[in-house]
């Protein structure tokens, strides 16, 4: 279901995209220029979740024990640096217009139609893919919903700008606007770029999950003093490496019971998780932490 409902968007928003970098160049506009880089953006994105669908499903094997969850990262960094790359030179064409200060004629009537098309479009796709990934609970199918209603935000901004321009026949509204628009695709290439770094670093910076996870440690009875406590992302899901201390004089059936209970609480606490590294320590062991968290350091 994933797949198919991915599927339809990527169509979707290839077709925007085409229309509206055509539409740009046809009809002098480079706000809506502007609107098909972001769209183009979209295309990639979506071809991104294509290919990590068809990965997800493979299992891990010899040289990917993990998993290919990361695949997924690695597209997004390809698809922001693009997105930086292709706003940067929305930005140059636009000061240079503005520097020219060439008074030419606004934007054509048809821009406003494809504009609105657009627009009508996205916000439908903000809706199903909203209401399919809380169906499927895919986090991936949400993120792109949010996506898409940013999107119609843009769009709107683009279609006044149009509309601005028409009104005064200038063309000198709809540069600005695509001005704006290029920081827009710059600033969130470099937001996307740095989470993908972030990941790839094993970087994280939502600590109360690490709360939730002392939290669960200490619901067990028998479980102690959680610390080195590391948390991971790995594509939309988490890799969690602790250390817990557990009575000396417990057998190691025991230890392994309150150890499998420790898991599940975690799990409960935090359903995103793909894998849980616990090490258990008898009570009042003193090692140097060299690496990890523990409350003390949270």
């Amino acid at each position: 279901m994933i797949f198919r409902i991915s599927l339809w968007v990527f169509i979707l928003n290839a077709l925007i995209a085409l229309i509206k970098l055509a539409g740009g160049f046809l009809f002098r506009s480079l706000s809506m220029l502007g609107d098909g880089i972001d769209s183009l953006g979209d295309v990639l994105a979506t071809a991104s979740v294509l290919v990590a669908a068809k990965w997800l499903q493979k299992p891990p094997d010899k040289d990917h024990p993990w998993g290919h969850d990361r695949a997924d990262t690695l597209a997004s960094k390809f698809i922001n640096f693009f997105m930086f790359f292709m706003g940067t030179q929305l930005l140059i064409r636009s000061v240079e217009t503005l520097l020219r200060f060439e008074p030419n004629q606004p934007p054509d009537n048809m821009g406003i139609i494809i504009v609105s098309l657009s627009i009508a479009l996205k916000l439908g796709m903000a809706i199903s893919l909203k209401k399919e990934g809380q169906n499927q609970e895919s986090a991936m199918l949400k993120t792109n919903a949010q996506n898409m209603a940013n999107d119609v935000v843009l769009s709107a901004s683009v279609l006044i700008g149009i509309i601005a321009s028409q009104f005064f026949q200038t063309n000198f509204i709809d540069v600005v606007t695509a001005y704006l628009v290029s920081f827009w695709i710059i600033y969130h290439s470099i937001q996307g770029f740095n989470k993908t770094n972030l990941e790839l670093m094993d970087g994280l910076k939502e600590p109360e999950l690490y709360q939730k996870v002392f939290n669960a440690v200490e619901s067990v009875n028998g479980a102690f003093n959680p610390h080195r406590v590391r948390i991971r992302r790995f594509a939309d899901r988490y890799l969690i490496d602790l250390d817990v201390e557990m009575n000396g004089k417990i057998s190691l059936e025991e230890a392994h019971r309150l150890g499998c209970e420790v898991e599940c609480e975690i799990k409960k606490a935090l359903p995103q998780v793909y894998d849980i590294m616990l090490h258990l320590e008898p009570k009042g062991n003193q090692e140097n932490e060299r690496y990890g968290l523990s409350r003390s350091k949270l």
